[in-house]
């Protein structure tokens, strides 16, 4: 089944077809949705079951795939090739990322500014091709969202996030705070630190009183618990609430995006700083993408986070991670540097 999914792949691409490819967290098959041409849509269809791939600076920047086929493939597990372990990334735009954290901390001790995340990208060289890549992401990350996009007018994609922004199905709601980040150690009990437990609560108080305020009830969180993410983990919490209508997901899933995970506190605050000093677009990153499932009346979006966008011969990753007054910059630059590794893996194969 591996073949026959590359080999659809890269028939749809060769026909200039629009589609989005997810293989959800545990499972071992992997859904291909795609249109029968490349038309661009920046609405949803009002019959046809869809997908959303939208940008982090706001909702205007939607782009969606109607399912017009579906195809399911069942993917069967692979041992893990081994991967080289200097992807050459020490000290890379190490300068700019720590003065950029340091600003922000001075920024968060100054001013009403509680949290903001900031990022930056990379560019690799590529020889692999896109479908290779995409199997490569599904055999590393079996428990992340593995997704491939691809559009001929705005650009393909590739991520394997570990976050959930919102799941909904008969009116239950489920969502999950999500931050800290460690790298994961066999055998190793993390402790985890002040800085992280406490950006995890923020993520965790944001997400509540957003449910709370957009009219959700029964709203109820988990403990925070170790959640592992590839070579890396989290601190995680799982969060529950009741809807009533599709009207109000969409209402809710605003009030959702940016989270704190991706932006900060306070929200219009830290999208300033963002804005003002990241110097650079975020396209994709750290917006999210959905599939909306109108049969079984599903609805289902995740955080872009651990991804590339992919071009001839480049892989473009992105990745950041979230400040606090308390934070440390040289910290937080080799944060970037473990999670730039956990894509770069994907394109540097032996």
């Amino acid at each position: 089944m591996r073949e026959k999914l590359l080999t659809y792949l890269q028939s749809l691409q060769e026909n200039n077809l629009t589609f989005f490819a997810l293989s959800k967290s545990g499972e071992d098959e992997v859904v291909v949705m795609h249109q029968k041409d490349d038309s661009i849509h920046f609405k949803p269809s009002d019959i046809l079951s869809y997908v959303v791939f939208n940008k982090y600076q706001n909702t205007n920047n939607q782009i969606f795939i109607n399912n017009e086929v579906i195809k399911k493939f069942t993917i069967e597990p692979s041992a893990s090739p081994q991967q080289k372990t200097d992807f050459n990334l020490v000290n890379t735009y190490k300068n700019e990322h720590v003065e950029l954290v340091e600003t922000a901390i001075s920024t968060l001790k100054n001013t009403d500014l509680e949290k903001v995340v900031v990022s930056r990208k990379q560019d690799f060289s590529i020889s692999e091709n896109f479908e290779t890549i995409y199997l490569n992401a599904l055999d590393h990350y079996p428990s992340a969202n593995v997704y491939f996009f691809h559009h001929p007018k705005v650009g393909t994609w590739i991520g394997a996030t570990p976050e959930t922004l919102l799941q909904v199905q008969e009116n239950k709601l489920k969502t999950m705070s999500l931050a800290g980040t460690a790298v994961y150690r066999e055998g190793e009990i993390h402790q985890w630190g002040n800085k992280e437990q406490e950006e995890q609560q923020i993520v965790t108080d944001y997400i509540m009183n957003q449910l709370q305020t957009s009219g959700c009830t029964e709203i109820h969180a988990t403990a925070p618990k170790t959640a592992k993410a590839g070579s890396l983990i989290h601190l995680k919490s799982s969060i529950t609430a009741q809807v009533s209508s599709d009207k109000h997901v969409s209402e809710v899933l605003n009030k959702l995006h940016p989270t704190p995970a991706v932006c900060g506190l306070p929200t219009q605050l830290a999208q300033q700083f963002i804005e003002n000093h990241e110097n650079y677009d975020r396209e994709f990153y750290t917006g999210y993408f959905g599939i909306v499932d109108r049969d079984l009346d599903i609805q289902d979006y995740y955080v872009n986070l651990r991804c590339m966008k992919l071009s001839k011969n480049t892989a473009t990753i992105y990745v950041g991670g979230g400040i606090t007054a308390s934070s440390n910059a040289e910290d937080e630059y080799q944060e970037t540097v473990e999670k730039l590794k956990t894509m770069a893996r994907l394109i540097h194969q032996i």
